[in-house]
């Protein structure tokens, strides 16, 4: 499990490369010299960027350590002590609801991010914001790659956590950068909460239009001016 997600999700293209789905974990894995080495068997010889899949793949299962001689148990991986409780349980479901419906509303709109009037590489960029695929800290300790408490916090406040939203939208750094684009805009925005409700609130104002090729790409005609006189 990586988060609430199992692997074959985290990791669907590897799985579906594995020559043993239903393999159990002393199958998959032998004892040298007192300590566990993870072994999977592919059904092919992977290419290049798979190889990299994998070696993300090793980085989060290499945190599971088996004790010879220990038993299993059950661990709540939704708690920090593994101990399961109403409280935890319930954020559990309330963060699940969220990402789903945080789902729904990014596949309605990723197709508007290919139309920017961007260059390629800024395009896929938006792409992942949108689906909050940037490597942000709080992503990285979701796959159990970060785990000090340390490590989380923004590099550029040194204040929260640096999630997708922190980092782009409510860090005192980014808040001094989207204050000068208003100022440059001449408009007065109200920040949004998450980077998606953004999105749709620049696009939708802004009323883009494909077709339209002139240097004078954003419009935006349902906010209030600044300086009318402009």
């Amino acid at each position: 499990m990586v988060g609430l997600k199992p692997l074959k999700f985290v990791f669907p293209r590897l799985y579906h490369l594995c020559a043993n789905k239903d393999a159990l974990i002393s199958e998959s894995g032998a004892w040298e010299n007192g300590r566990w080495k993870w072994q999977v068997t592919w059904r092919r010889e992977l290419l290049e960027r798979e190889v990299e899949g994998v070696n993300e793949l090793f980085k989060v299962i290499a945190l599971v350590n088996p004790v010879v001689g220990s038993r299993d148990r059950w661990s709540w991986s939704a708690s920090s002590d593994s101990i399961y409780s109403t409280r935890s349980a319930y954020e559990a479901i309330k963060e699940a609801e969220h990402e789903m419906q945080r789902e729904i509303d990014s596949k309605k709109i990723l197709p508007k991010a290919w139309k920017i009037p961007a260059p390629h590489k800024a395009k896929v960029t938006a792409w992942r914001i949108l689906q909050d695929r940037l490597p942000s800290c709080d992503n990285l300790r979701k796959r159990n790659i970060l785990l000090s408490i340390e490590e989380l916090h923004c590099n550029a406040c040194f204040f929260q956590v640096e999630s997708t939203n922190h980092l782009l939208l409510h860090c005192p750094k980014s808040v001094q950068v989207w204050d000068e684009i208003h100022k440059w805009l001449g408009v007065s925005f109200v920040r949004l909460q998450d980077v998606v409700s953004h999105f749709v609130a620049f696009t939708g104002l802004g009323n883009y239009c494909p077709d339209d090729r002139s240097p004078q790409r954003l419009r935006v005609p349902k906010i209030r001016p600044e300086n009318p006189s402009l």
